[in-house]
């Protein structure tokens, strides 16, 4: 999430200004992604639709689709109700520290997000509890950049990968 705004912040004897800031955060609390256990248990644990459906609507969901393995077949790796309830208390809190930004201006507010379900409604909770009250330009959740942001199974630093691939020719 990224926010510009005049708004004004004072300090040890100074005055200060917020151009930018950029908050990256993980998911909150999931189910499994490794089918563990019952699929009634965990099922119970999901985020309800009531709860989700009006985030959805509010803050909606552009660009890439969902289509990775570690997606997980619901209820597995989907988030839960505790988790949800975890990223709109973030979003209350940080809504807290940046109070007197103009949050709400058209604009004033960024959100990319990797194109998980659970990834999708965490930075929806955070955005709800950040913003408060809908208002009239609501945020969308931009997966757009989809497998950009998601970690390399395997990293490897240029270097690295230049050796292994000198060792497999035998130079």
């Amino acid at each position: 999430v990224s926010t510009q705004s005049t708004g004004s912040m004072t300090g040890v004897g100074m005055r200060r200004r917020l151009i930018s800031s950029a908050l990256v955060h993980r998911h909150g609390d999931r189910t499994p992604i490794t089918p563990i256990g019952s699929h009634e248990f965990w099922a119970s644990k999901v985020a309800s639709p009531n709860a989700l459906q009006p985030l959805e609507k509010r803050f909606a969901r552009v660009g890439a689709e969902e289509g990775h393995t570690a997606s997980g077949e619901p209820p597995f790796g989907q988030l839960t109700q505790i988790g949800l309830g975890q990223l709109t208390a973030l979003g209350r809190k940080l809504r807290g520290e940046l109070d007197g930004f103009n949050l709400g201006e058209p604009g004033a507010v960024s959100c990319h997000a990797t194109p998980f379900s659970r990834t999708v409604q965490s930075a929806q909770g955070l955005l709800d509890g950040l913003l408060g009250r809908p208002g009239t330009a609501e945020p969308t959740v931009d997966t757009s950049l989809g497998q950009l942001l998601l970690p390399d199974p395997q990293p490897r630093h240029p270097r690295q990968a230049e050796l292994e691939s000198a060792m497999v020719i035998g130079r």
